[in-house]
Order: structure tokens, then sequence, then C-alpha cells
């Protein structure tokens, strides 16, 4: 799997949808060829919601399917959490993070301070 394509097509699909809303944006996958991209919304607003199943999802789905020599056959997935709980890479064969709200390093640090 090439991860660089991956999140070459999945910055693609988030561009000008990502909202204030959206903490943090992952994506995985596993020897298996499934393809998760996991989505940490504030809270749980609808709209954003709509957009990631109607606009997102089906936009990198579109990119990925523009070349499959690269990728090969895969599955895609998605999750969608809410509030501050975030998945720990290390339990994944790969794991990245894509995206990360910049007032919420802000408040780890000063949880750390």
């Amino acid at each position: 799997m090439n991860i660089y394509y991956v999140t070459y097509c999945l910055s693609r699909a988030c561009l000008g949808e990502i909202s204030e809303n959206f903490s943090r944006i992952y994506w995985s996958f596993d020897k298996y060829k499934n393809i998760t991209v996991y989505f940490y919304l504030i809270s749980e607003i609808e709209e954003d919601v709509n957009i990631i199943l109607e606009e997102i999802l089906p936009m990198l789905e579109f990119y990925i399917n523009e070349d499959l020599k690269m990728m090969g056959e895969y599955s895609l997935n998605h999750k969608i959490f809410y509030d501050d709980c975030y998945i720990n890479c290390d339990d994944y064969y790969f794991c990245m993070e894509f995206f990360r709200k910049k007032e919420i390093v802000h408040r780890v640090q000063a949880m750390y301070s």
C-alpha cells in the first residue's frame, strides 16, 4: 500500500470540508488492505457528519479509484468519534495522524505543564 498516495487522496477529499468542529483525523490500514479513516469531532453536529458521509468519503474513494494499479484491492471504512478520545496508533499495522486542530495541542501541552 502506498501511504503517500492514500494521504494525498485524503488531503484532496478533505480540501475545503474541515470545519471548526473537526479536532483530529487519522487513517490506518491493516494487512488485509482495509483502510479506515477516523474522524474526531468536538461535538455531534449533523452537518459535519453529513460532510464526512456525503462529501469526504465518496471523494476519497473516487480519488483512490482513479489509479487502482497503485492501490490494488482495498476496503474503505470509517469511524466517527466525539469529545477527546483518541486512538493509540501502536495498536495498528499502520496508523497516521492526518489532521490535528491547533487549539488541541495547546490544551494538551497545558495539561502537562
